[in-house]
C-alpha cells in the first residue's frame, strides 16, 4: 500500500558554495583566458524531442554520456565528442534529444523542488509506475524501494546508473534493484524510457528502463538539509548531505556523503487506514469491513453433541447439536436453553462467533516503516591523453529498516496439529482441531534488516585518434563493474510448530511440584508448560515460552560482475543533415546470489496429518545459492534519411539487434525497430516495435527445493453433490495416480507440495509496440505536447515458488484448473501436477516449483504536456504527465482484466525558476473486474 500524506517542509534544501570558491567562479575571465571551470556545450533541443526532457532552465539535465564527461576539453577530438550525447534507449551518440522512443527526463532541480526526500519515492509518483514495493509497504515489504513501469513488476523494469547495471538489493538472492542504494544527492538527472529495450540493454528491459545519471563536475562544496513531518506531527523524515568537488582541464573529483532517517507510525494513527477492509470485485468501489478469524479470545469449531463435559452440556442446551463456531467470552450474558443457534449470549463460557468479532489486525501494523541510511559516493575522471580518459565511480550505502505486523495468528489446523483431549485447558474432553487464536499477549511479528551495498565502476573512454584511419573520432568505452550487497535479517514473533504441538498436547499435574506439565507422567516433555488458547490474556507469559516464539537470524548476499566494451561513430551521410550512426558492443555479466536462513527456519517436520511442513510458522525457508553467466553482443544502426525538405523536415529510422548466450538456458536473439518522421517543424510522428526478454533470476533458478504446505483445499474432498464436479474428480485426465477422487473426504486446509526453484526455466519473452505524436506549435513558444499509445505482451512469464517471501503458490491454481466444475473444462496441464493416493483418492503432493506459465497483456496511452512561460517575476514551468490504462490482463488460468472504461493516473507540478517553489498533485482512478479463462 502506498501512503499519500501532507509533508510540511520544516527546512527546505539549502545549498551554498564556499564564499571564496563561489566568488572565483563568478569572475568572467578575459577574452584570451579559458574559464577555470568549463561549462558543457549543450546542444539545442530539436523539434520533435520529448517534452518531458527536464526543466527548461536546467541545461545540465539535457546532456549526459554514461560513463563520460560533460566537460569541454582543450583538444578538438574531445570537444567534438562532447557535442554529442547519448539518450537512454539508444547507444548511438547524437547531437539532439529526439528519438523514436518515448523518454522522460527528470532534472535534479525537479527532484529538489518536490516534497520527497529520496529518488525512489519521487519515481513512484510517475503515473506510468505501479505496484512496486516501497518503505510504506509493511507486510510483504523488505525495506527496499523499487520501480515497476506499466505495473508489470519491478523484475521487468531495468535500472541503470550512468548507463550501467546496478547490483540487486535486499536480504539475499534477490532480483530487483533497491533505489535506496543510490544516494539522491549524487543524482544529476533521471531518464525513463517507457518502451522495451532488450536489444540495446539486454535482460529485464521489458516495460522500460530507468537510467540514473550521476553528478560528475562540481567545483564547490554544497550542504543540503531536509526535514519533514506529517500533518499529524509524526512520520518525521530527515535527510542531510554534503557534496564537494574539484575540477580542472585534466579531470575532476566529486565526493558526497549523506544520512537519511525516516520515522515510523502505525496504521491505527490514521482514521482512513486503521481498519482492515475487503473489496467486492463485482461492485467496483465498494469496500466492506474485514479482519481475521484468528481472534484474541480464541475461536473453536465443535459439535457439542459429540462431547460430554459440563461445558459441552451447557453448549448443547443453549445452541443445540451441530457444528458450531464459538469464541471464548464468559463476560457475555447467559443464554436461555433454547437449543438454537442464538447469538450475543454465552453458555459454558462460549458464544457463537459473528462477523463483528473479526480481529482488526490493521491498526497495529506499521503504515510507514522506519528506515535509516548512511551513504557515501564518489565520481572521478582524469584525461590521460587527448583521446583517452580514465574514470572511476564508487558508492557505499548501509540501510537499516524493519517492519511490524500483528501478533501471531495461530491456527492449529493450518499446522496440522490438535488440541489434545487430555490437555488441562481443553474444556471439551475430545480432540479439537479447528482452534484459532491471536496471540496478543505476545509481541508483534517483526523483521529488522541491516544491508550493506557497495559498488565500484572503473573504465576508460575517449575518441579514437588519427592513427585509426576511417575510425578516427569514434567514441569508445571499456569498463568493469563490480557490486555486492550483503545483509542480515532478524525476525521475531513466530511460533515453533513442534513446541505448539507439545504445549497443547496431553498434560498432567506433577505430583512433586503440583504444577502442570506437558506430556504424560511416563513421557513428560522437559521445559514445557501447557498453553491455554482461550481468553484474551492467554497464554500467560510463562505459557508463551512453551510456544517457541523465536528470534531467527538469516543472512544473504547479491553479487554482480560486469565487463563491457562499446564503440560508436559515424558512417556516411544520405540526404539528411547528419550522418548514419553505428554502435556495437560486447558485455559479459555474472550474477551470483545466496540466502542462508536460520537453522530453525529451514527445519521441517511431519505433522499428525502426514503433511511435511516448516517448523517455523511464518519465516520457514530453504537455503538458496547459485549463479549464472551471460555473454552478449549488440549492434545498433541509426539512419537519418532526409531532412529540411518540403513535407519531410526530418525522417530517420533505427534498428538494433542483440545476441546472447546464458549458461542456464542457452542462446537467443532480440531486436528493435523505430522510426521518426517530422513533416513540418510543428509536428513529429514516432513509432517503435521491439522484442524483449527477461532471463530467469537466481532465486527462480536456485531457490532451495523441499516440502512445503500450501493454504489450499481439494475441490474433490466434498463435491456437495455437484454432478459435473463429481465426474471431473472421477476421471481427471493425466492426473498422477489415476484415482477416483470424488468425495474422498479430504477437508484439510493445507496440502503437501514440492516447492522451490527450477533450473530448467526459460526466459520470459515480450513484444512491445509504441506509436505517438509530438506537437510543438511555433505560434505558442515554450509549449510541447505528446501522446503515445503502447501495447505490450509478455508470454512465458515465470510464476510459482510456493515459499514464504516468494511469488504466490500455484497449488490452488492447479486444483481449480483441473476441477473447475460447471464453469469450465479440466486443464490437462493443471491435472498433471496433482498426485493422489490410488487407494483413497486423496492428494499426496502437488508440484509447485517455479515454471514458465503465465501471460501479461497491457495497453494504454501516455499523455504529457509542458509549457514554459517567461515573466518579469521569473520563468514558470507547467507540466502534466498522465497515463490512461486501457487494458491490463495478467494471470494463468484466471485473469484480472482492466475494465472497459479507462483508469487514469496523472501528476501536474508547477515550477518557477526564481524563487523556487513547487506544487504537486496526483489523481488516480482505478477499476478492475475478474474473468475466468
Amino acid at each position: 500500500m502506498q501512503l499519500r500524506y501532507t509533508v510540511s517542509r520544516l527546512a527546505v534544501l539549502a545549498s551554498f558554495a564556499i564564499a571564496g570558491v563561489a566568488h572565483a567562479q563568478a569572475q568572467t575571465p578575459p577574452p584570451d583566458q579559458a574559464p577555470a571551470t568549463p561549462q558543457p556545450q549543450v546542444p539545442n533541443p530539436e523539434p520533435g524531442s520529448s517534452p518531458e526532457t527536464a526543466n527548461p532552465n536546467d541545461a545540465a539535465a539535457q546532456t549526459g554520456v554514461p560513463g563520460g564527461t560533460s566537460d569541454v576539453g582543450e583538444a578538438a577530438t574531445r570537444k567534438s565528442a562532447q557535442e554529442e550525447i547519448v539518450v537512454t534507449g539508444s547507444r548511438v551518440r547524437r547531437k539532439d534529444l529526439s528519438t523514436p522512443a518515448p523518454v522522460t527526463v527528470i532534472s535534479r532541480q525537479q527532484i529538489q523542488n518536490s516534497a520527497v526526500a529520496n529518488i525512489g519515492d519521487f519515481l513512484q509518483m510517475m503515473p506510468e509506475q505501479g505496484n512496486a514495493t516501497n518503505t510504506q509497504v509493511n507486510n510483504g515489504g523488505n525495506g527496499t524501494t523499487q520501480i515497476s513501469l506499466r505495473s508489470l513488476g519491478a523484475v521487468r523494469t531495468l535500472v541503470l546508473v550512468d548507463g550501467k547495471r546496478f547490483v540487486y538489493g535486499g536480504g539475499g538472492a534477490d532480483n530487483t534493484v533497491d533505489l535506496n542504494s543510490i544516494p539522491t544527492s549524487a543524482i544529476e538527472r533521471v531518464e525513463v524510457l517507457k518502451d522495451g529495450a532488450s536489444a540495446v540493454y539486454g535482460s529485464d528491459a521489458i516495460a522500460g528502463v530507468v537510467n540514473i545519471i550521476t553528478r560528475r563536475r562540481v567545483n564547490a562544496t554544497e550542504l543540503a538539509a531536509y526535514a519533514g513531518t506529517s500533518q499529524h506531527g509524526d512520520g518525521q523524515v530527515y535527510d542531510v548531505s554534503a557534496t564537494t568537488g574539484t575540477t580542472s582541464d585534466k579531470g575532476s573529483l566529486l565526493f558526497s556523503a549523506g544520512y537519511y532517517d525516516q520515522h515510523s507510525f502505525l496504521a491505527g494513527n490514521r482514521d482512513w487506514a486503521k481498519f482492515a477492509l475487503t473489496f467486492d470485485y463485482t461492485q467496483p468501489g465498494v469496500e466492506l469491513p474485514g479482519g481475521s478469524s484468528r481472534i484474541p479470545q480464541g475461536r473453536v469449531q465443535i459439535d457439542p453433541s459429540t462431547c460430554s463435559t459440563p461445558a459441552c452440556a451447557a453448549l448443547a442446551a443453549a445452541f443445540g447439536s451441530g457444528r458450531r463456531t464459538l469464541l471464548f467470552d464468559p463476560s457475555a450474558p447467559a443464554c436461555a436453553n433454547t437449543g438454537t443457534a442464538q447469538t450475543g449470549c454465552q453458555a459454558g463460557g462460549f458464544r457463537i462467533f459473528e462477523d463483528k468479532d473479526l480481529y482488526n489486525y490493521q491498526a497495529v501494523n506499521f503504515l510507514v516503516t522506519p528506515s535509516q541510511r548512511i551513504s557515501l559516493f564518489s565520481n572521478g575522471d582524469y584525461h590521460l591523453a587527448d583521446s583517452a580518459r580514465a574514470y572511476v565511480q564508487a558508492s557505499f550505502v548501509n540501510r537499516q529498516s524493519s517492519y511490524l505486523i500483528a501478533p501471531e495468528p495461530l491456527d492449529i489446523a493450518g499446522l496440522g496439529i490438535k488440541l489434545d483431549k487430555a490437555n488441562a485447558f481443553n474444556p471439551f474432553g475430545v480432540d479439537v482441531v479447528p482452534v484459532r487464536k491471536r496471540l496478543v499477549s505476545a509481541v508483534g511479528r517483526s523483521a529488522a534488516s541491516d544491508i550493506d551495498t557497495y559498488r565500484v565502476v572503473a573504465g576508460l573512454d575517449g575518441t579514437l585518434p588519427e592513427e585509426f584511419g576511417p575510425a578516427r573520432g569514434w567514441f569508445y568505452d571499456v569498463s568493469f563493474n563490480y557490486g555486492r550487497s550483503t545483509g542480515t535479517t532478524i525476525t521475531n514473533g513466530s511460533v515453533n510448530a513442534l513446541a505448539v504441538a507439545n504445549a497443547i498436547g496431553p498434560s498432567f499435574t506433577d505430583p512433586t511440584t503440583g504444577q502442570l506439565r506437558c506430556g504424560t507422567p511416563t513421557n513428560p516433555v522437559p521445559g514445557c508448560v501447557p498453553a491455554n488458547l482461550f481468553g484474551v490474556n492467554n497464554p500467560t507469559p510463562t505459557q508463551l515460552t512453551s510456544l517457541g516464539l523465536e528470534q531467527l537470524v538469516n543472512r544473504g548476499f547479491n553479487q554482480q560482475t560486469v565487463a563491457q566494451a562499446n564503440i560508436n561513430g559515424e558512417l556516411f551521410s544520405l540526404a539528411a543533415d547528419r550522418p548514419v550512426g553505428l554502435a556495437v558492443g560486447y558485455e559479459f555479466r555474472r550474477e551470483f546470489g545466496g540466502f542462508t536462513p536460520d537453522a530453525v527456519a529451514s527445519q521441517v517436520f511431519t505433522n499428525p496429518l502426514g503433511i511435511t511442513t516448516f517448523v517455523d510458522s511464518d519465516y520457514g525457508s530453504f537455503p538458496t545459492s547459485g549463479s549464472y553467466n551471460v555473454n552478449e553482443g549488440y549492434a545498433e544502426l541509426n539512419v537519418p534519411l532526409v531532412s529540411r525538405m518540403p513535407y519531410a523536415d526530418d525522417l530517420e529510422v533505427q534498428g538494433a539487434v542483440r545476441v546472447f548466450h546464458y549458461s542456464t538456458f542457452g542462446s537467443d536473439a532480440t531486436y528493435k525497430f523505430g522510426a521518426r518522421y517530422r513533416p513540418i517543424r510543428d509536428v513529429t510522428f514516432r513509432a517503435t516495435y521491439s522484442t524483449a526478454f527477461r532471463a530467469p533470476s537466481v532465486p527462480e533458478l536456485f531457490q532451495g527445493r523441499g516440502p512445503s504446505a500450501e493454504s489450499a483445499s481439494d475441490p474433490c474432498g466434498d463435491t456437495g453433490g455437484n454432478a459435473v464436479l463429481q465426474a471431473q474428480c472421477r476421471n481427471a485426465p493425466g492426473q498422477a495416480g489415476g484415482a477416483n477422487a470424488a468425495d474422498n473426504g479430504d477437508d484439510n486446509v493445507q496440502i503437501n507440495s514440492n516447492a522451490g526453484g527450477n533450473a530448467r526455466l526459460q526466459p520470459e519473452k515480450a513484444k512491445a509496440f509504441t506509436a505517438g505524436v509530438v506537437l510543438e506549435p511555433q505560434m505558442v513558444r515554450g509549449l510541447t505536447v505528446t501522446g503515445d499509445f503502447y501495447h505490450l505482451e509478455v508470454t512465458n512469464t515465470i510464476v510459482g515458488g510456493g515459499l514464504p517471501g516468494f511469488p504466490a503458490s500455484l497449488t490452488q491454481t492447479y486444483l481449480n484448473g483441473c476441477f473447475p466444475g460447471p464453469s469450465g473444462t479440466p486443464n490437462l496441464d493443471a491435472c498433471s501436477h496433482i498426485h493422489r493416493d490410488p487407494a483413497t483418492g486423496q492428494i499426496t503432493v502437488v508440484d509447485d516449483f517455479y515454471r514458465n506459465f503465465g501471460n501479461l497483456y497491457t495497453s494504454g496511452i501516455d499523455l504529457a504536456g509542458r509549457y514554459s512561460l517567461p515573466t518579469d517575476y521569473g520563468r514558470f514551468g507547467f507540466l502534466i504527465d498522465a497515463n490512461i490504462l486501457l487494458r491490463l490482463d495478467q494471470g494463468v488460468y484466471t485473469y484480472i482484466k482492466g475494465a472497459s472504461n479507462y483508469d487514469l493516473a496523472a501528476r501536474a507540478p508547477i515550477t518557477t525558476s526564481t524563487p523556487r517553489r513547487a506544487l504537486h498533485s496526483r489523481r488516480t482512478r482505478s477499476r478492475r473486474k475478474r474473468r475466468s479463462m
